[in-house]
């Protein structure tokens, strides 16, 4: 079969629509930089060698096809360059914390805390203590594991190529996120979960926090809910079994969860964030602690804290004790 007849790949043709969709109206390249592109696709063309009078339709097409790669090329250069320039590459996450050193793009400079990162961007964490917090442009936390590497494709899709992200978009994520793997595609429907490829165990595997997915891979499509993991075998087969929402198996999340602002915030919304990135479900002792605990002014900073490490820190300082039992963080009054 020829290169004509070949049929487009439908996954890709859908991923550059809604990229071009998602990406808005671009500059207009200004008409003395098209005719140079022009003139150097020309040259090109005088420089390929002609076609005899009994070469094919499809010579000449290959010829001109040629010609015109070379001026979309040029052109797509210039539109990277001028949005270089200006400033106007629109940046689609946000780097919230790092552990170690984080790699990105394709010179593997090193990822800085605060940077903007543009839809495209490669980042890959290292095997040692290397990972990585960022806020996409939707609102999503996406956090990166250690040995992973993955695209920033835009702000509602990430394609992974080796590794585990987990994905909260339950603090004001706006749109679904795809994680697109070797193995199929995830997507979340307002949830916390982890993706991992290529475990030694297993091709891929899903696990649901909270929420549920989605997972389509060769026109077969399987959801999974709160509290379920799949595992992909490495002969194709599926498993399906539970997963509490607060074993050490979800540890590495909250070792790269980005920090709550301590100083001046409530007891109450300091619970929320920590039992949220714990998986744990709040419980007080009694009704009129569970009135006046929440309303607790408090102060200082939990900077580089995980949530366990920050509830160790904060709920003693608030006068009260704290046990947790089963994914249930119980608080009491301290003397009790």
């Amino acid at each position: 079969m020829s290169q004509l007849d070949r049929t487009p790949d439908s996954e890709t043709d859908a991923e550059v629509r809604r990229l071009l969709e998602r990406a808005g109206p671009r500059p207009e390249v200004p008409a003395e930089d098209m005719e140079r592109f022009k003139a150097a696709a020309r040259e090109a063309w005088r420089a390929l060698p002609r076609p005899t009078p009994e070469a094919s339709g499809s010579r000449h097409l290959g010829l001109w096809a040629v010609a015109a790669t070379l001026l979309l090329a040029l052109s797509v250069a210039w539109l990277w360059k001028a949005q270089s320039r200006s400033g106007s590459l629109t940046a689609v996450a946000n780097v919230d914390r790092l552990i170690g050193e984080v790699a990105v793009g394709s010179g593997g400079e090193p990822l800085a805390l605060d940077s903007e990162l543009g839809a495209g961007s490669w980042l890959e964490t290292g095997d040692g203590p290397s990972r990585a917090a960022i806020r996409l442009a939707g609102g999503h936390s996406l956090r990166i594991d250690r040995a992973t590497r993955l695209q920033l494709v835009s702000e509602h899709r990430i394609r992974l190529e080796r590794g585990a992200v987990y994905l909260d978009s339950g603090l004001g994520g706006s749109g679904s996120v795809d994680v697109v793997t070797p193995f199929g595609v995830v997507s979340d429907v307002g949830t916390q979960f982890e993706v991992r490829s290529d475990g030694d165990a297993f091709r891929g595997r899903v696990r649901v926090r909270e929420g549920a997915v989605s997972w389509v891979n060769d026109a077969k499509t399987w959801t999974a809910e709160a509290g379920e993991q799949l595992v992909l075998a490495h002969d194709g087969s599926i498993e399906r079994s539970a997963i509490a929402s607060s074993t050490g198996e979800w540890d590495w999340v909250q070792t790269v969860t980005p920090t709550f602002d301590l100083d001046g915030a409530l007891l109450g919304d300091f619970l929320d964030w920590a039992s949220r990135e714990a998986g744990w479900r709040v419980e007080f002792a009694d009704p009129e602690l569970a009135q006046s605990a929440p309303a607790v002014v408090l102060s200082g900073s939990i900077e580089r804290l995980t949530p366990r490490e920050a509830v160790e820190v904060v709920i003693p300082a608030s006068g009260l004790h704290w046990v947790e039992s089963d994914g249930v963080l119980l608080l009491s009054e301290a003397s009790q």
